[in-house]
């Protein structure tokens, strides 16, 4: 009888150790997805203050064609901004460099302009 008892009481104790670690892997889990989610959050932020700055921080998977589509200008504008990037150089582009860009599309650009101009008296 007491042998029973001592097998039952490994077998718990097996068991028990069996859970545990997954347990902990289910948190680990949930605190790196809540980290990602703030992190997510954050780097949301960095970009919109860095976008009133007029500039863009490049990430994996990011192409000169996409970074200006979604900056309203061309790629040659881009160029153009930031002469040490070279289109299909590859060591002056990578994720991580941050690239200037403009604040408002072309067509906002000149009517900001024209609403600031002078009228003519009349």
């Amino acid at each position: 009888m007491e042998m029973r008892m001592v097998i039952l009481a490994l077998v718990a104790a097996g068991v028990a150790g069996c859970t545990t670690p997954r347990l902990t892997e289910q948190a680990e889990l949930e605190n790196l997805k809540t980290r990602d989610r703030v992190l997510t959050a954050t780097l949301a932020a960095c970009d919109a203050e860095l976008a009133k700055d007029g500039k863009y921080v490049v990430r994996p998977g990011d192409t000169l064609a996409k970074v200006a589509k979604d900056n309203g200008m061309t790629v040659k504008d881009l160029l153009k901004l930031n002469p040490d990037v070279k289109c299909g150089d590859v060591h002056s582009w990578s994720p991580g460099i941050v690239l200037k860009i403009r604040q408002t599309k072309p067509n906002e650009a000149s009517q900001a302009i024209g609403a600031d101009a002078p009228q003519p008296e009349r």
